[in-house]
């Protein structure tokens, strides 16, 4: 639809030139006679967050022209609605009267406007009432458009987070022993590349990790399910690549090993690195760990090193962690991760005193008691690579 306007005065074309310029210096961009939902705008501004400020300027008293004014005015799909008139406009009353419901109209469709048409004879004279009158109108109106936008707007948590409430499951806190619970999967949705199928469940079952001891499985349309044999432990492994296990803590005359925890998370984290590695996974992934019901329990690091105590806080029922790391990465990279973890859990110990080589070299003990990262599954048409640190192992020792 193509606007007809009647020929423009200076003054017309003035005032748009020095509202152009208004806006790009207060909101970021501007632009003169945009075509706007089919119309063309006298001028437009954009803010930083993307919202839209439309002033129409109605100069030439012309009563057809004033109501084809009005009609682009309620159509337009501008965020922020201004209209200036001439002198001439602001003394017609039943121009103003016209203006009058038409703002009514779009106030009470929730559309931000201003309620009265804008003196542009003024705005042409008097540069005090441009730079504060006007820009404090047009920022309140852009700020009350923002607000409505950020309440309509639906509030969208990123996959992985979707995915987190999705799988976890809610560990009663009260009672019982120790928790863990950890989730690895992509940061944002993903290709699909462990649907299941009989060539992939044979693939997970038969490279699970050997502390999960896994005894039955069940096949879902979406995804795996295994159990150990006393179902204390559980498995499942989704079509989109998400890993989720829980499993008590174990203890050792009451005390729980910060070693075996992070054995676990060792075995299952590299676990499904490999399977990533396998099918040439590349997009960022994460790490979410979860300790529960472990306040006030009572940590060593090993029963087999020094048993100096440690102690959970004693507010916190549960401890959550999150790591994020890159699959296509060397190995290396995997093993700097569950320091940080390891780190984490320290922090949380109140063990700060632990030095970065003796951690790493906690941490190297751990993955290399792992017998099941030194083998390399071959399927028929797959491999699963076997964890190589040792190169990494040999020039950490040198340093």
């Amino acid at each position: 639809m193509e606007r007809s306007f009647l020929p423009e005065s200076t003054q017309h074309k003035e005032i748009k030139k020095l509202l152009e310029t208004k806006l790009k210096d207060w909101f970021g961009l501007s632009i003169t006679e945009y075509q706007s939902s089919g119309h063309e705008s006298d001028v437009l501004g954009v803010t930083s967050d993307g919202l839209k400020i439309y002033i129409e300027v109605i100069w030439a008293h012309s009563q057809s022209q004033f109501h084809k004014d009005m009609s682009m005015l309620q159509q337009s799909d501008a965020d922020v609605k201004l209209v200036v008139g001439s002198p001439k406009i602001l003394n017609d009353a039943s121009m103003v009267r016209e203006f009058t419901k038409v703002a009514i109209s779009e106030t009470e469709k929730d559309h931000c406007i201003h309620p009265e048409m804008l003196d542009g004879e003024k705005i042409l004279s008097d540069s005090k009432y441009v730079d504060i009158d006007l820009k404090e109108i047009l920022k309140s109106l852009v700020d009350k458009a923002s607000r409505k936008l950020s309440q309509e707007k639906p509030v969208t948590k990123p996959y992985f987070e979707k995915r987190l409430d999705e799988i976890l499951i809610p560990l009663v806190e009260d009672g019982g022993d120790p928790m863990v619970q950890i989730l690895v999967g992509s940061i944002s949705k993903g290709e699909e590349y462990l649907q299941v199928s009989e060539e992939n469940y044979h693939l997970v079952r038969c490279y699970t990790p050997a502390f999960l001891r896994i005894q039955d499985s069940t096949a879902r349309r979406d995804r795996y399910e295994f159990r150990s044999y006393d179902n204390s432990i559980h498995l499942e492994i989704y079509s989109d690549g998400y890993f989720h296990t829980y499993f008590p803590i174990q203890t050792k005359d009451g005390l729980i090993e910060l070693d075996e925890i992070m054995y676990r998370v060792s075995s299952f984290l590299f676990f499904t690195v490999r399977i990533m590695k396998m099918r040439h996974v590349s997009a960022r992934q994460r790490i979410y760990l979860q300790l529960c019901k472990v306040s006030r329990s009572e940590v060593v690091l090993s029963s087999r090193s020094s048993l100096e105590r440690y102690t959970f806080p004693k507010n916190k029922q549960r401890l959550e962690f999150r790591e994020e790391f890159d699959p296509s990465k060397g190995w290396n990279h995997i093993f700097t991760i569950l320091c940080i973890i390891y780190r984490e859990i320290c922090k949380d110990l109140g063990l700060v005193s632990l030095s970065e080589n003796h951690l790493k070299d906690r941490m190297k003990s751990i993955v290399q008691n792992d017998r099941d990262l030194r083998t390399e599954y071959r399927g028929q048409s797959e491999t699963i690579p076997k964890v190589d640190l040792e190169r990494y192992f040999k020039r950490h020792r040198r340093h």
